[in-house]
């Protein structure tokens, strides 16, 4: 197997994400909280990616330092009504922590990972 780093800082993380989308089968995005702004950099790569016939995604995300806004989590839902799994970790009733970032793609050749 081939490992390569990416240096994130020297690309942009959306264009990246779509990248591995577009070559994958499988996804699996875990973040502490997501925002409106950067979701909607690549809802329309999730909405297309999920729509392929056999792609799997799973966003699983919190509501961690209330950060996480309502209109993402519409967004969310709506790529739930498509078939994705979407879990959110209640990390205030919890009193846990959830400060996390990993993505993970899956292909039938290869697997990758971006973790921050």
């Amino acid at each position: 197997m081939t490992s390569k780093l990416i240096n994130i800082p020297e690309n942009k993380l959306d264009e990246v994400l779509i990248s591995k989308l577009t070559k994958s089968s499988s996804a699996l995005f875990i973040v502490s909280f997501i925002l409106e702004s950067g979701l909607k950099l690549i809802i329309d790569e999730l909405t297309k990616f999920i729509s392929r016939d056999g792609n799997r995604l799973m966003i699983i995300t919190s509501n961690y330092l209330k950060a996480t806004q309502p209109k993402a989590l519409e967004l969310l839902l709506s790529l739930k009504d498509l078939g994705a799994e979407i879990y959110v970790f209640d990390s205030l009733e919890s009193k846990k922590s959830f400060h996390i970032k990993g993505y993970f793609f899956k292909d039938a050749k290869s697997r990758s990972c971006i973790v921050g």
